[in-house]
């Protein structure tokens, strides 16, 4: 496959960090940004599909259809995977099926998201800026590049700690520490405990710096 240049205009973004540490809350400043700059745009500007996914989200899909199955599937009432208190509850069994999933082939999340991402782009007229927000193995990284970077894509990546916010497990520990060792990430940034304005404005202020 012949590798096409870099396009700032197809973007991925890789964020790294502990749970809670406030990569949502990041990114979600990031996209608000770019939606801003989209609606003060002049006729000649570029118009961007920007949006946020997850290396979590087939995980989740495959949890809820569990639920389903047993009948207890309730997203008004919080039982859903994708329900931020409930999968804080319940993390164990993302876990443990994330454990089960990548023992039977370790890339298999980031394959999925990788090449949802480029089949969206495939199809889709617009630019594209997407947002990653929980990149915590090193291959996710690799396998991003490896099928993206090819197609045009720009793959940059972040860290996200907050002050007295530790690890959620051990696994989370190690793999972020492998992160850390082996990457130098493009952006990084420390915030203070519950500072969440602060962690909005960095995120809006990357989205400047970047263009976008």
């Amino acid at each position: 496959m012949t590798t096409q240049p870099p396009d700032p205009s197809k973007t991925v973004l890789l964020v790294s960090g502990f749970a809670r540490a406030g990569k949502d809350t990041f990114a979600d400043g990031l996209l608000s940004r770019i939606e801003e700059r989209q609606f003060s745009r002049t006729a000649a500007s570029r118009v961007l599909d920007s949006y946020k996914t997850s290396f979590a989200n087939p995980l989740k899909s495959a949890a809820n259809e569990y639920l389903k199955s047993t009948d207890q599937l309730n997203s008004q009432a919080g039982v859903d995977f994708f329900d931020e208190q409930f999968k804080a509850t319940n993390r164990e069994v993302l876990v443990a099926l994330g454990r089960m999933s990548r023992s039977l082939n370790r890339n298999i999340f980031a394959e999925l998201t990788a090449n949802r991402i480029a089949r969206r782009d495939f199809w889709n007229t617009r630019d594209q800026v997407v947002v990653v927000p929980d990149w915590r193995y090193l291959n996710e990284l690799k396998v991003l590049t490896d099928i993206l970077v090819p197609l045009g894509w720009r793959v940059l990546t972040a860290r996200v700690d907050t002050a007295g916010v530790e690890p959620a497990n051990d696994e989370e520990l190690q793999s972020l520490a492998e992160i850390r060792r082996e990457v130098a990430v493009d952006f990084e940034y420390r915030f203070a405990f519950n500072s969440p304005d602060t962690v909005v404005d960095e995120g809006r202020f990357l989205a400047d710096r970047l263009g976008l």
